[in-house]
């Protein structure tokens, strides 16, 4: 009887898989920071054009004051640009990404550890994670509370989850509230606001990713 050993041909497997799923989440991050960088562009190019028209007519005001009907016309127009330049800063200046949380989760994790889950909803977020050891658990959560990104919840409890190669894994959660975050208000719901009553931000629910992430 010949016996043939399939465990080689199964850690080849599990460590391609692994490898694909590495590539996938860090080209998807990589997708991420490139349109976010197209629309910053598009933004900060929008907000130059805008600027410009309002400085021209401002010039085109001080040069025809003894013509009291163009006077009143370009007067419209600038509180027309001003209000657009006003509505473009105020979506500059309260738009919510998570980008910058995810590029610096990537370099917080060491290499014991990988994610199973992903999470942020408003300003809270959750990872589930598996580990190799007790020490990567200890090595990330301090990397985590160390992060001037995120704020973190007590010391996470760890429960065996299997093994790997033979080899023992744990699984724990940590979950906490992200920092530099700003969270996004519609027009509508500024136009909806009762007068005088107080400013309060609506939380942007972002659904669950679920990332699985491998030890490369």
């Amino acid at each position: 009887m010949i016996k043939i050993n399939l465990l080689p041909i199964e850690r080849e497997i599990k460590q391609a898989r692994a490898t694909i799923e590495l590539s996938i989440y860090f080209a998807t991050v990589f997708v991420l920071v490139i349109l976010l960088f197209i629309l910053n562009v598009v933004r900060q190019s929008t907000l130059s054009s805008l600027t410009a028209e309002v400085e021209s007519l401002t010039q085109k005001v001080n040069s025809m004051k003894d013509v009291e009907a163009l006077h009143t016309s370009i007067q419209d127009e600038k509180a027309k640009l001003t209000t657009k330049l006003d509505a473009v800063l105020m979506v500059t200046e309260s738009e919510t990404t998570f980008i910058k949380h995810l590029d610096e989760l990537s370099l917080l994790i060491p290499g014991g550890i990988w994610l199973d889950s992903l999470d942020f909803t408003g300003t809270s977020y959750s990872f589930g994670c598996n580990a190799a050891s007790y020490y990567d658990v200890s090595q990330f959560y301090n990397k985590v509370k160390e992060s001037s990104f995120f704020t973190i919840g007590p010391f996470p409890s760890i429960a065996e989850a299997g093994t790997d190669a033979g080899k023992p894994t744990y699984k724990f959660k940590i979950t906490g509230t992200t920092k530099e975050l700003k969270i996004h208000r519609t027009q509508a719901e500024v136009n909806a606001q009762p007068q005088g009553a107080p400013s309060q931000s609506v939380p942007q629910q972002v659904p669950g990713n679920e990332t699985q992430q491998k030890k490369g």
